[in-house]
């Protein structure tokens, strides 16, 4: 019979020991040993037969001891004698617990030759047999080697078994054939506890390595690699690498790669990666002994070489190369670093570079696809963020989006579509802000490469949106309509804006606010825009009230400030006035951070362009007033300082009518009052801005608006004197002007404000006398100067202005005026210019 026949029929066999003593058992050992060939035939002839007297029984169980002692015959020869002896061990009963012993005993040296796989089922068998002889008492010389194989038995069934322990720790030194395979196990042990006991194992690990004959290398070195286990679990790694560094030469290959690879890894934990260097070169010829082969040696030392100091890229580089060629998972992590590595070059090796990752990433479609321990996705991901960052801050566009299409095969979902969409839109306003200081038509061609930038980067951004999950879409889709009104695709940013908007949340990346209201009441706005600019006006005005549901945000003042123009473009002029009232009212009361200056200043000229529009000059006064000193920057605030001045000036003359038709003292000193208060701020505002634009010459040749506004700036500060009754000093200031402005029509102007004041200057003999002098000099100048100046003159042009020959007939009735003795024609009308 064949060993594995034998160990069928004992894995067959049912109870053991007492309890399988049943009278239908009794022959069926006997029986089955006919089949195990000469050997077993001879020992089932007489000698066996006659071993049913107790003498007989006797001698088959010193013979077992015998055998068992001697270890010559084969466990599963010895297992069979045993169960025959257990079965008939009622006849012995005063050596019942030795036959019980010696049965497990035999059990046990079987279940020791097996592999731990085959072994399993005989280790109950050890456990129920000892366990008998436990019961039954054993004998004091058995007793070591009894209670160190029931631990042994114990302990393959429960590693954390207290009682296992005890037994084997008390009887190791005596009860185990090899007391360096019982530390073994108590090692074991102490290391599967629930709470480990490093300590112990540590203490056993070294009886284990005093037990152990020097001569076997092989296990010398595996009781080292066991106690090096336990020091890195306990943190003392000097002590763990002297223990490797004690493993023999001579040891086998698969020994030395282990430790080796075990002192590599210390190493580089310690940063001692230097020492790692000839460690990982000494695996080399033994690659294939290595997990991940010759690659993993090769991906090591390029990790190696790069933390050393000084670094030594080149000998990285190198490794790195010839490590991506193997493939593999260590080859793919070699060629992700190399990429890295070349980047990092000065000058850089970008197309190296590229191509090192796309041939790491060549079978990497999506970043599922990638699985590798030796470098973890987020390493990675971290490597090509590096690399747009980079070429992003550089403002090498092109280069940055070359990496984020590779970087699209392991980045988490939308990051590299975010990546190209913000280089894009980089790009984008670069143009933009070149585009301004060019002129046409070379600005309008840098604007249009800009647009299609922008149109390229709201894609991207939306792309990104569309693979991310719900609460991390709004951040891309805020971008995409961003760039999409940049690029006036007005459709697109409408459609993106109101998926934005239908978001619970608001996420975007870097704010802090589950909700920003802010965000929500911009949007709303920039969708009323682009709701307007596609022609659908009421929808944009609902999205105008939307917005200005958030009244804490900037953005609603700008929200009322359209919806004001929306009534002014109805004439409803009241209405308009409500809504920019309540817009500044909103903002003074609002906090800084949610005013928005520029909708404050836009609605307070726009109410004083209101009221002017109404006449009502008083109100439009008020605000400008308001306007022009908060918001000196504006850039219309000179021509709106005219108006200011103008409007003063008119309210004069508004009082001059009411105080023409007042009665009673009290009322005509009122009207007085406020008329001289009215056109006393008119001439300061004329004068200042007269100064102001004046010095401004000084440094700068003035446009044409500025020297239009100068010319009436000059001529109101003269004009208000004049409204004042005081007609000295407005004559002087008219005389000046006609001075400056000769050969011009300001000039003839200057001259008919002259003649204007010689009515009013009469019947005071200094002052009629001087005006008269006045009119006479300003005559001849303006005769003379209406000689040089033609018909042609721009100044004859225009609407309410004087032609050539009406001035000539106008001056040849001044003349008549001035001098009696020749005929009086028809005075014209003045010029309003």
């Amino acid at each position: 019979m064949s060993s594995e026949q034998a160990l069928e029929a004992i894995s067959s066999r049912g109870k053991l020991g007492r309890a399988s003593r049943y009278p239908g058992q009794l022959w069926q050992a006997p029986t089955f040993l006919l089949g195990l060939g000469i050997f077993l035939s001879v020992a089932l002839t007489s000698p066996l037969r006659q071993a049913w007297s107790s003498g007989g029984l006797l001698e088959a169980v010193v013979e077992l001891r015998h055998k068992l002692e001697l270890g010559a015959e084969r466990p599963e020869i010895l297992v069979l004698e045993a169960d025959n002896l257990a079965t008939r061990s009622g006849q012995l009963p005063r050596r019942a617990a030795e036959i019980n012993f010696l049965a497990g005993s035999a059990y046990y040296r079987l279940a020791q030759s097996l592999p731990p796989d085959q072994a399993g089922q005989y280790w109950p068998r050890v456990l129920q047999y000892l366990e008998e002889a436990s019961a039954l008492g054993i004998s004091v010389a058995d007793m070591p080697a009894q209670n160190y194989r029931l631990g042994v038995a114990i302990l393959q069934q429960d590693k954390t078994s207290r009682r296992a322990l005890d037994l084997i720790s008390t009887s190791v030194e005596k009860g185990a054939e090899r007391p360096a395979d019982g530390y073994a196990y108590l090692i074991d042990a102490y290391l599967h506890m629930p709470k480990p006991r490093l300590d112990l194992a540590l203490i056993a690990s070294q009886k284990q390595l005093d037990l152990i004959d020097d001569r076997d290398v092989e296990a010398v070195s595996k009781a080292r690699l066991l106690r090096v286990e336990i020091l890195m679990r306990k943190e003392l790694r000097p002590e763990a690498l002297v223990e490797l560094e004690r493993i023999s030469p001579k040891t086998s290959k698969a020994m030395r790669v282990k430790a080796r690879l075990l002192q590599t890894e210390l190493y580089e934990e310690d940063d001692l990666w230097t020492r790692a260097i000839p460690a990982w070169k000494e695996l080399l010829p033994e690659a294939e002994l290595v997990p991940g082969g010759k690659a993993r040696i090769l991906n090591a030392l390029g990790l190696c070489y790069v933390q050393t100091d000084p670094r030594d890229d080149a000998q990285a580089i190198k490794a790195w190369q010839e490590a991506l060629t193997l493939g593999g998972q260590d080859g793919q992590a070699a060629g992700l670093r190399l990429g890295a590595l070349l980047l990092q070059q000065d000058p850089p090796e970008f197309k190296e570079a590229l191509a090192a990752w796309r041939e790491a990433l060549a079978k990497v479609r999506i970043p599922s696809d990638y699985q590798n321990k030796r470098l973890d996705v987020e390493r990675v991901r971290l490597m090509f963020e590096a690399a747009c960052n980079r070429y992003l801050e550089n403002h090498d566009y092109e280069r940055t989006q070359e990496v984020a299409v590779i970087y699209k095969s392991v980045a988490a979902p939308g990051i590299a579509e975010e990546r190209l969409a913000q280089a894009a839109e980089s790009q984008a306003r670069e143009l933009k802000e070149k585009s301004k200081l060019l002129s046409d038509p070379a600005a309008k061609e840098k604007r249009k490469e800009a647009n299609s930038q922008f149109q390229r980067a709201a894609v991207a951004y939306e792309q990104a949106a569309a693979v991310r999950n719900a609460d991390a879409q709004p951040g891309p889709l805020w971008r995409s309509a961003l760039c999409y009104l940049e690029a006036a695709d007005y459709t697109q940013a409408r459609n993106i804006l109101e998926r934005f908007i239908k978001l619970d949340l608001v996420k975007l990346k870097g704010d802090s606010l589950d909700r920003d209201e802010n965000r929500l009441a911009e949007a709303w706005l920039y969708l009323a825009e682009s709701r307007e600019a596609t022609g659908l006006k009421e929808l944009a005005q609902e999205a105008y009230w939307k917005c200005i549901e958030f009244p804490n945000t900037p953005f609603a003042g700008r929200a009322r400030y359209q919806l004001a123009l929306a009534e002014i473009e109805k004439k409803n002029l009241e209405n308009a006035c409500d809504i920019l009232k309540q817009n500044l009212s909103a903002q003074s009361a609002a906090d800084s951070s949610a005013t928005d200056a520029e909708a404050q200043e836009k609605s307070l000229y726009k109410l004083a362009d209101v009221f002017w529009e109404m006449q009502k000059y008083d109100q439009a006064c008020l605000y400008l007033e308001k306007a022009v000193k908060q918001y000196r920057a504006n850039a219309q605030v000179l021509v709106y300082r005219d108006r200011l001045a103008d409007g003063y000036l008119r309210l004069g003359k508004q009082d001059n009518a009411k105080l023409q038709a007042a009665t009673g003292e009290d009322v005509r000193a009122y009207i007085r009052r406020t008329r001289n208060e009215s056109l006393q701020r008119g001439h300061d505002v004329f004068q200042r801005l007269a100064d102001d634009l004046e010095a401004k010459s000084k440094a700068n040749p003035l446009t044409a608006v500025e020297l239009d506004l100068l010319r009436k700036a000059r001529f109101g500060a003269a004009d208000t004197r004049f409204e004042q009754d005081d007609f000295s000093e407005a004559l002087r200031r008219y005389q000046i002007l006609q001075e400056t402005y000769r050969a011009k029509a300001e000039g003839l102007i200057a001259f008919n404000r002259i003649w204007k004041c010689v009515p009013v200057m009469v019947g005071i003999p200094q002052q009629e006398r001087l005006v008269h002098d006045a009119a006479r000099a300003a005559l001849q100048k303006a005769q003379a100067d209406l000689k040089e100046m033609s018909a042609d003159d721009p100044g004859f042009r225009g609407p309410g202005v004087w032609p050539k020959d009406v001035w000539l007939r106008h001056i040849e009735w001044v003349n008549s005026e001035l001098n009696p003795t020749t005929p009086s024609p028809a005075p014209p009308q003045p010029s309003v210019k």
